[in-house]
This record gives structure tokens, sequence and C-alpha cells, in this order.
């Protein structure tokens, strides 16, 4: 499972089902789960393998926390390689300071006979939420927060994940700026 550590509050994220070294692989189901008051699944989409498009045939919820994936690639007759199988679009429902893992259950790789390859399902993501602009995670944005910000821009400080206040992947002199109008209520 290739996934981001850390996403903001209210925002979107993908997380990719990787696989490596799978040799005729025809098809597969498999359970994704994860804590529902954190995320929601709003789509799961096609992945690939050695640039073969290993398409979703269909997902569904099948209790809170829990999806169900099946997927289908029968044009290829069998696809070898490494890649990623398919990438579950999540929405942060979570606040500041929750948490979820993303893991696998009851996952099945099959080959062009319905025989059962085998797979060892691995990289359970572990993902927390934190509030943009809360800079030195205390829960809130405040002039502390700019404080912390400018401490991390100059070097004194480690970067956290609150401190790219707008979201562009930098820590900057932006994202004081941010912080500032988060202050104001912009």
């Amino acid at each position: 499972m290739d996934a981001p550590d850390f996403v903001a509050e209210d925002s979107v994220f993908i997380a990719r089902v990787n696989v490596t070294g799978v040799t005729g692989f025809y098809s597969a189901d498999y359970d994704i789960v994860f804590n529902p008051s954190v995320f929601e699944v709003g789509n799961v989409t096609s992945g690939q393998i050695d640039g073969n498009l290993i398409p979703v045939d269909t997902w569904q919820v099948i209790i809170p926390g829990v999806i169900r994936v099946v997927q289908n690639a029968e044009e290829l007759y069998g696809v070898s390689g490494s890649g990623y199988i398919a990438e579950l679009h999540f929405h942060v429902i979570g606040s500041d300071s929750s948490s979820s893992e993303i893991d696998f259950s009851d996952g099945v790789f099959n080959d062009i006979n319905a025989n059962q390859i085998p797979a060892t399902w691995t990289g359970k993501a572990s993902i927390g939420v934190y509030e943009s602009g809360d800079a030195n995670d205390d829960g809130s944005v405040n002039s502390l927060d700019i404080t912390k910000l400018q401490r991390i821009i100059i070097g004194l400080d480690n970067r956290t994940p609150g401190a790219d206040a707008n979201g562009d992947g930098n820590v900057n002199a932006l994202d004081i700026t941010k912080i500032e109008l988060l202050i104001m209520g912009n």
C-alpha cells in the first residue's frame, strides 16, 4: 500500500495497492479496511502492471469501513510484473489528530485457469490527519503557528505536517500569509 503519512482535514488523497513480481495475474478480489470516521472512499480506479491496464470491474461498501474490490484483466490473458492494481480515492472526514490504518483483508489473486496465485499482502498504511496551518500541532491555528513556521523556514525546527498551510508542497512565506488569513477567518 502506498499512501501519504499525513493528510489535511477535508482533503482528498490516493492510496495505491502495489504489487511486485506477480506472474500470470488474471483477476483479484480483496477487501480494504479503514476507519470510517476518518475516511470515506469516493472511487476505486484501475491500476497498471508493467504498463498494462488492470481494470476495476466493481467495488462496493460491504460495511462501513470495509470495501470489496473485484478486478479482471480478461483481455490480457495473464499479466506478469510489478506496479499497482488499483488506486483508492479517499476523502478525509476525520478531524485534527485522528488517524486510521488502511489494510488488506481476504485478498486473492487468480490466474487465467482460476487457480489462486500465491501472494503476500503487505504494506498496511497508517495515516494521520492534521489541520492545515497548525504548524506547531497544538490543535488550533494561531500566532504560535506563525512563529513555528518561521523557525521551520530558517531551519531551526523540522517540518511538521500542518506547516504547508496552502497545500502547495512547499513550506515558505506563502504559508505564513495563509496562516494569517486563517487566523482572520478567511
